[in-house]
């Protein structure tokens, strides 16, 4: 499963990202950006947070700073 983060730094090119963003390779097992209709390759639990976090951005849904799995 791992450790699933969603930081909201806004809306960054995908090229510009890729070029400033270098991961620390030593501290990852492993990394990437992915589309929204790739998010199953989270666990169920990651990818009902990133979609709910997406819908947010996109005005579609009010914050929830914490939610019980299963519970929305």
């Amino acid at each position: 499963m791992g450790t699933h983060l969603i930081f909201d730094g806004g809306v960054i090119p995908r090229a510009d990202l890729e070029a400033r963003v270098v991961p620390q390779e030593a501290e990852l097992d492993d990394w990437a950006l992915i589309e929204e209709s790739e998010l199953e390759i989270l666990s169920p639990w990651g990818a009902e947070r990133v979609r709910h976090a997406l819908a947010v951005l996109r005005g579609e849904e009010q914050p929830d700073l914490y939610t019980t799995p299963g519970r929305r």
